[in-house]
């Protein structure tokens, strides 16, 4: 089993990085043929994409569905303590399932990871 760790630092509005890295994580999830373990780490600016109740415009790209479809396949899905604070954002205003996790915790999904990319 493939064990993959994707950071994303970028926000999820701002350009395509965050977009596109959910993108391909949810393809890697539907569409693999190895059985693949997934976790994503979310940082800096990209903590604001675990918001719950976003409002996009119409025919806009929900960065927060995206979130909870990998969620939905089992993806874990942590973000920045450090981030999140900095940011005013607490646990109760975020997707259900995505959770506040310290640099000990990303040092080791680092460790026991056999691919990590940096978004």
């Amino acid at each position: 089993m493939t064990s993959i760790l994707l950071v994303a630092h970028d926000g999820p509005y701002g350009s395509e990085k965050l977009y596109n890295a959910l993108r391909m994580a949810i393809a890697m999830e539907e569409h693999s043929t190895t059985p693949v373990t997934q976790r994503l780490f979310l940082m800096s600016d990209a903590v604001t994409a675990a918001l719950s109740q976003q409002k996009t415009p119409d025919f806009s790209v929900h960065i927060g569905q995206m979130l909870e479809i990998l969620l939905a396949q089992g993806v874990s899905i942590h973000m920045c303590k450090t981030c999140v604070e900095a940011r005013g954002i607490t646990p109760e205003r975020c997707i259900d399932g995505v959770e506040v996790a310290t640099l000990v915790e990303l040092t080791q999904w680092t460790l026991d990871s056999d691919k990590v990319i940096h978004i």
